[in-house]
């Protein structure tokens, strides 16, 4: 069931008298009204719910009380503290029935890692899991050091020990770990993006130069060098980590996004995704800053994936007509591309999209490739 009425709230809810298996509820509804859906909807196995601002911890605990809820998703709960998070996921493995199978949030500024924690333990059987814009799953300095330093840096990688706790989810097909560095309305946090082409670290860690000092480099011994220091070992981990992760979850997964995580390099993904994950479907890595043009094109040559139908590579600027000749030379009936800002795409590997892929392209996202005419891609790619 799907209502396109914003006005209705909680009343539509009220009104139904049926039980579907899958619920989409109208976007303005207020705590009451989620707090009915149990009672009305008890057969609920699947619910997604969309700017549900007005959810509130109450209204969570409540959902628990559906017996055959399996899939939930939730968009923008704001105001479910930590503490309802990690009550329900402890409910909802505690049914007779098993635990959920798929969680997919996004936005949710107070979920923490003691609800990760619960989530992991008492739903072990979990088979997709979204956490998109969860800031507390992210890196940051030292409370101590961050009072000190003014230009407190923007976490750049999903901390650590939630990857490690991820990583016991061994049944897992979809792993979204998206923007663990942007803020709640979309934006970067302080300190601003890291250039492409850094390279790796001195140190040989599989991090990136990025987050070096852009300017003059601080004294050794300041805040400003402890912090730098800090979050340098914290993103060197945190790469180790991703790797870690898809190490033990590759073989399983067919859906994996790590959009926003702007310390990836080539370097990593290739020994994370191109060592263990043959059986990816779709793809997400926008926004990866640190990706260069010829390691990106030599990871996907040598990964070389059979079944990816769904590729996404938007905001990356630095990738261009060699990551693009790559893609296309993969086999497979490749659905949606996304290389939205490539500015330097030449015009001659364009107009080979639509002789190479356009028989089964649904989707393509070509904004801001500087090359792009209408009539570069051809008349064999259908349009959506």
């Amino acid at each position: 069931m799907r209502s396109r009425d914003r006005l209705l709230g909680s009343r539509l809810v009220a009104r139904r008298s049926s039980s579907p298996t899958s619920l989409f509820p109208p976007p303005v509804i207020d705590a009451e009204g989620f707090e009915t859906l149990a009672g009305l909807c008890p057969s609920l196995q699947k619910l997604h719910l969309s700017l549900c601002g007005q959810m509130q911890s109450s209204s969570l605990l409540a959902l628990a009380k559906l017996q055959h809820l399996r899939r939930l998703e939730l968009y923008a709960p704001f105001l479910v503290r930590k503490e309802a998070w990690a009550e329900f996921f402890e409910r909802m493995g505690k049914r007779a029935g098993g635990g959920l199978e798929g969680l997919l949030i996004r936005n949710s500024p107070r979920m923490d890692e003691a609800a990760l924690e619960a989530l992991v333990e008492y739903n072990p059987g979990l088979k997709e899991l979204r956490l998109s814009l969860v800031e507390k799953c992210a890196c940051h300095p030292r409370e101590d050091l961050r009072m000190r330093v003014a230009d407190a840096s923007p976490p750049l990688a999903v901390a650590e020990s939630w990857l490690d706790k991820i990583a016991w989810l061994r049944n897992l097909t979809l792993l979204d770990i998206s923007y663990p560095a942007k803020s709640l309305d979309g934006t970067t946090a302080v300190g601003g993006a890291p250039q492409p082409g850094g390279g790796a670290a001195a140190e040989g860690g599989l991090m990136s130069t990025a987050i070096d000092a852009a300017v003059t480099p601080p004294a050794e011994g300041s805040a400003e060098h402890l912090a730098q220091e800090e979050r340098r070992a914290a993103v060197d981990h945190s790469a180790h980590s991703v790797v870690n992760v898809l190490a033990a979850l590759g073989p399983n997964l067919t859906h994996l996004s790590l959009a926003g995580h702007s310390f990836l390099t080539a370097d990593v993904l290739a020994e994370g995704i191109g060592k263990h994950c043959p059986n990816l479907t779709h793809l997400d890595l926008s926004d990866l800053p640190l990706l260069t043009d010829d390691e990106t094109s030599a990871f996907i040559a040598a990964w070389a994936p059979v079944g990816l139908v769904d590729v996404r590579l938007k905001a990356c600027h630095a990738l261009g007509s060699a990551t693009l000749e790559a893609l296309l030379a993969l086999k497979g009936e490749l659905e949606t591309l996304d290389i939205a800002g490539w500015k330097d795409c030449d015009e001659e590997i364009l107009r080979t999209i639509g002789s190479k892929k356009g028989s089964s392209l649904r989707e393509l996202d070509v904004s801001w490739c500087r090359a792009f005419r209408l009539c570069v891609i051809g008349p064999r790619t259908r349009s959506r």
